[in-house]
């Protein structure tokens, strides 16, 4: 989804609900995800594998729903002046982490900064040529 589309709603939100309800409102998704987080932690600690992936869905679309508001609080407070603070945050943990340890996390920022996407498959010109593609793509040669 586009940015100006996130934008464009949100500040429709604002406009029919109002800035103090949209501020309740905020405070109510990040309760929301406090307790998201709370039952996928202890489904970890219980190890249930079915709860942890369920609770983590739930994690997800709380995460959502706050970054939603989160934008109409931008538009309802100082951009510039939570963009400096963000800055200044950012700084800060960047000395005091110098850095990753897991490859794992390389790759998720790696892929967060330039995401890499597959070249999909060219159209066949005629059907034998769509076989030959699919057969491949299955490892499956056409005599």
């Amino acid at each position: 989804m586009k940015k100006s589309e996130i934008l464009i709603a949100c500040a429709g939100a604002l406009d029919r609900f109002g800035e103090r309800h949209q501020m309740l409102k905020a405070i109510e998704e990040m309760g929301e995800l406090q307790q998201a987080l709370a039952k996928y932690m202890n489904a970890l600690v219980d190890n249930d594998v079915n709860a942890v992936w369920s609770a983590g869905r739930h994690v997800e679309e709380e995460i959502a729903d706050l970054e939603i508001v989160m934008y109409q609080l931008r538009m309802i407070f100082d951009e510039n002046s939570i963009a400096r603070w963000q800055a200044n945050k950012i700084d800060q943990l960047k000395r005091t982490t110098r850095g990753w340890r897991d490859p794992k996390l390389k790759r998720i920022v790696d892929d967060l900064i330039e995401p890499t996407f597959e070249e999909p498959p060219k159209p066949a010109a005629t059907a034998r040529e769509a076989e030959e593609m699919v057969c491949d793509a299955c490892e499956i040669r056409m005599e």
